[in-house]
Formats: C-alpha cells, sequence, structure tokens
C-alpha cells in the first residue's frame, strides 16, 4: 500500500476497537526513548508527502502511523525505511524517507515517553470521531492525526479535539 513493499496496515475508525487492538502496546512504550522520527519527502523539493506513515522509533520499536480517508492505522515493525517508495507505480514521483527532517523533530530524540492519549474529534450533532495518537514526552508533546486523508504532525494539543490517555 502507498508504494511501501509488504505494508499492509489496518484502518480504524472506532476508538475502542483501537484501544482493544493497540492500546497494551501503545502504554508499553511509556519509559521508552523516542529515539528518531522518520518522515517521507518529495526527493527534489524536500516536501513532506504526508499521505505517507511517520515512523517513530521508540525503545527499539517501530511505531507507524498512518491516516487514509477519515481514518487512521498504526502498524508495529512493518515498514523496511531502507526500501524504496514507488508511489502506485509511479517512478516519477520519487519520494524517500527522511530521519528528524520535520523542524522541531530532533528535539525530541532521546526523549522518554511518559504516556499516549487517543485523539477524537467531536462536533455538534454528528458521533465523536477517532482522529489521531499523541505521544507526552519529558520534551513536550507529539499529536499525528487524520486532517482530510493526510497525516499532520504537531507538537502541540488541539483545543477542538478530545484527549483521553491511553
Amino acid at each position: 500500500m502507498l508504494g511501501i513493499k509488504n505494508y499492509k496496515p489496518v484502518f480504524y475508525g472506532d476508538s475502542l476497537e483501537f484501544i482493544n487492538n493497540h492500546g497494551n502496546r501503545l502504554r508499553s512504550m511509556v519509559n521508552k526513548n523516542l529515539c528518531e522520527m522518520w518522515t517521507v519527502h518529495e526527493v527534489s523539493s524536500g516536501e513532506f508527502w504526508s499521505d505517507c506513515p511517520v515512523v517513530l522509533l521508540i525503545g527499539g520499536q517501530q511505531l507507524e502511523f498512518c491516516s487514509f480517508k477519515d481514518q487512521i492505522a498504526v502498524s508495529w515493525n512493518a515498514i523496511d525505511l531502507n526500501e524504496s517508495i514507488i508511489w502506485y507505480g509511479s517512478r516519477d514521483l520519487r519520494l524517500e524517507w527522511r530521519k528528524n527532517a520535520i523542524k522541531g523533530t530532533s528535539a525530541f530524540t532521546g526523549s522518554p515517553v511518559e504516556g499516549a492519549d487517543l485523539i477524537e474529534a467531536a462536533q455538534e450533532g454528528h458521533p465523536i470521531t477517532l482522529r489521531g495518537l499523541g505521544l507526552k514526552t519529558a520534551k513536550g508533546y507529539i499529536a499525528l492525526f487524520n486532517e482530510f486523508d493526510e497525516t499532520v504532525l504537531t507538537f502541540e494539543k488541539n483545543e477542538e479535539c478530545l484527549y483521553t490517555e491511553i
């Protein structure tokens, strides 16, 4: 999927199902150091390619977060960061993995994870929707969430979202 060899994420729209499948593993990240953050970029422009997963290396484990349509996926150790990305078979678009390439990410290197949050959104007249995942670290907050079918990475909480500790 997404031009990433052997990548077959399971996407979730239901918060309870997501927590049942990933809650224990996310809680096991507590007190482990965030070592690296990998993102996909277009080679010539350097532009962050937000349709692809964001990979966090935490305590020797790869946490892989991806957005698709109105759902999110978390996978573990499924992506080989050394493999080339061939975006849906197109060789014209050149993409590559880059370590700590988003401004501000290197500040979190070596920081222990203190907790994880489920990020949800509530709009009047609509059901609560699963939006993303947040990590509390000793050096601040990292939020990965789905924003209109693309992964957004921020370093603060969005006042419009609901945060539930996992």
